[in-house]
């Protein structure tokens, strides 16, 4: 057993958030204000008639007292009240109000019926002002948790359109001649109480969620809500950057690189193992170090660096671009000089149970991967590395042990007993890598953007790397394509594509970015590679992408230097309080609110029925 094992830690928890944000992500201004005309005019349409209106009257009140009003009072709250606010512009208000307006698809038709039923012709406006009324928890529940204008402007923003809409209903029954002292009162009375009950109750849940979430997590939950908002929504990373590295942590962040040159060409290859982890999603923190790294290097020295994904997980994000700075910098310093090791041994292969490692040894330093393939795998536990690479220095050698990150058929964690069975097989490949004898080898390295394929194709910038090893008559290939896993079955299928050009043994390995995250609708929150794409294209640019390594195959050596910078990572208490809170605070904001618009709504049944 892996001693001190705790479970890999993954971020399924946040694959149904990105479904969501992706299922709810906002059409185009035309889209929303169609649909939002439509949502208004269909149930109009179908319900007043039934109350003895008129075709023209049902098209007119409509448009005067729901749609006019909520076009007028968006673009001023855009324009005016929240005009600082990244998040909530006039599409997204728009957005809100057919939310908000969607309950008179049901109440409308429901007191337009009552009317009928009771010969009257003014039941229908029931619905009209209950859907104001149960609309109001809403609008506050967004502007109160959101924007960053004032309170004052945050309280006007969302009453405007409820305010209008009664105004003009006001205006509508003085035009006709029937605006009654008793429908005044019971309007106000409905308006004011619906304002009142929201106000209190929506700041009492916020202030709940605050004062319990800053305690558990160190930082005001609505805050940090609001800064992913404006990541997600608006690009904006700072505000969300500069709030994680406030409740991270300081922790160690060690890089092995194995630097290879050819003896003629001075052609440069490179693995880079740096125990971070390329989280948390998309550009944030360091979600796309992997590529951001590989093109540091091609720029400092021409090298063309392959970035596996290392043992770590999203403990282990770094969280600020100028810790990333950081470590793009100490690794162009840090990059050998010495290249000075002129022997490897073969690769050698173990299995134990469902785990396979892969071993190369150069000198004294020993290049190992593991891989549950085809069983799945997500990110490996810490453990792991360190028990392998206490057994490495004990035998006075140096590791660099690679989570080759590439078969996955759904959501996972690694067990404890499958991470024993790594560390085993890793052992024991070692031992025997360690034991082979060496001999000069050859290099060949290339590269391909993999431009035809995209983040939401599951491919990040950096494309695909290829190192190849020549010992003795022993063709090795080293392949990293810069994604966040594999479907299961599609390595072998690549390395089958590589054995039909002679390579004998290799291993495939992803880079684990997090560029391709939360932009599909997917059980995975992303396409692992392989998923979502033209396989035939992919085999196609890796097998000319490895003739191209073939074909400038030469005598090689290689030398191995290594460093730790202490940089503010996500760290274990942050990232498990942020994901437990957020789960927890969830439920609890729906429990609350849903009771808040159960007692707006019986509230306004009081005040219809017996004001």
């Amino acid at each position: 057993m892996v001693e001190g094992y705790r479970p890999g830690g993954g971020i399924a928890g946040t694959v149904h958030a990105f479904n969501f944000i992706r299922r709810i992500s906002f059409p185009t201004t035309a889209q929303l204000v169609s649909m939002f005309c439509t949502e208004v005019f269909l149930p109009a349409a179908i319900a007043l008639p039934l109350s003895g209106l008129e075709l023209a009257t049902t098209f007119i009140i409509p448009a005067t007292v729901i749609i006019l009003p909520s076009l007028v009072g968006e673009l001023l709250n855009a324009k005016v009240f929240l005009r600082s606010d990244a998040v909530l512009d006039f599409r997204r208000l728009m957005g809100v109000e057919l939310l908000c307006w969607a309950p008179l698809l049901v109440l409308l038709p429901l007191a337009s019926a009552a009317a009928s039923i009771f010969k009257s012709s003014v039941l229908w406006t029931d619905g009209l002002l209950m859907t104001v009324a149960i609309s109001l928890p809403v609008r506050f529940l967004t502007m109160f948790s959101m924007p960053i204008a004032a309170q004052w402007k945050r309280f006007t923003a969302a009453t405007l359109v409820p305010a209008l809409s009664i105004l003009a209903y006001f205006y509508g029954l003085s035009f006709h001649h029937i605006l009654t002292s008793s429908a005044l009162s019971q309007t106000s009375v409905l308006f004011l109480s619906s304002v009142a009950l929201s106000t209190v109750g929506v700041i009492g849940i916020l202030r709940g969620v605050d004062k319990s979430g800053s305690h558990r997590i160190g930082d005001a939950p609505l805050a940090l809500f609001r800064a992913f908002l404006e990541h997600w929504l608006e690009g904006e990373r700072k505000p969300l950057e500069s709030r994680l590295a406030l409740i991270g942590s300081q922790a160690n962040v060690e890089t092995s690189i194995l630097a290879f040159e050819g003896n003629q060409t001075q052609s440069r290859g490179c693995i880079i193992l740096s125990r971070f982890h390329p989280g948390p999603y998309r550009n944030l923190g360091s979600g796309g170090l992997p590529s951001r790294l590989k093109a540091a290097i091609a720029s400092y020295n021409g090298a063309i660096a392959l970035i596996p994904h290392s043992i770590s997980n999203h403990e282990h994000n770094i969280i600020a671009q100028e810790d990333i700075a950081q470590l793009i910098e100490g690794t162009e310093k840090a990059y050998p000089t010495a290249v000075d090791v002129t022997t490897a041994s073969r690769m050698v292969r173990e299995r134990v149970g469902d785990g396979q490692a892969s071993a190369q040894c150069f000198g004294k330093t020993a290049l190992i991967t593991l891989t549950l393939a085809p069983r799945s795998m997500e990110d490996l536990p810490l453990e792991v590395a360190q028990s392998v690479e206490a057994t490495a220095l004990g035998k006075g050698a140096k590791t660099l042990v690679i989570d080759a990150h590439n078969s996955l058929a759904g959501p996972t964690k690694i067990s404890q007993e499958q991470a024993a069975v790594l560390t085993e097989v890793a052992t024991k490949d070692l031992e025997v890598c360690m034991s082979l004898p060496q001999e000069t080898f050859k290099m060949g390295v290339a590269s391909d953007p993999l431009r035809e394929f995209s983040l939401e194709d599951g491919i990040g910038p950096g494309g695909l790397s290829i190192l190849i090893l020549q010992v003795g008559d022993q063709l090795a290939a080293y392949v990293t394509v810069d994604g966040n896993n594999m479907q299961t079955g599609f390595r072998e299928k690549v390395l089958n594509a590589l054995k039909a050009l002679g390579i004998d043994d290799g291993e495939v390995m992803t880079t684990d970015t997090h560029l391709v995250t939360g932009l599909v609708r997917s059980p995975l929150g992303y396409h692992p590679v392989g998923e979502q794409m033209r396989q035939e294209l992919f085999v196609e640019r890796l097998v000319a992408t490895a003739r191209r390594a073939i074909n400038e195959m030469e005598p090689a050596s290689v030398g191995y230097s290594s460093f730790s910078l202490n940089l503010r990572i996500l760290g274990s208490e942050t990232f498990q309080s942020i994901t437990s809170f957020v789960g927890g605070t969830a439920r609890r904001i729906g429990r609350s609110f849903l009771w808040l618009e159960i007692v707006v709504f019986l509230a306004s049944l009081v005040i219809l029925g017996f004001l």
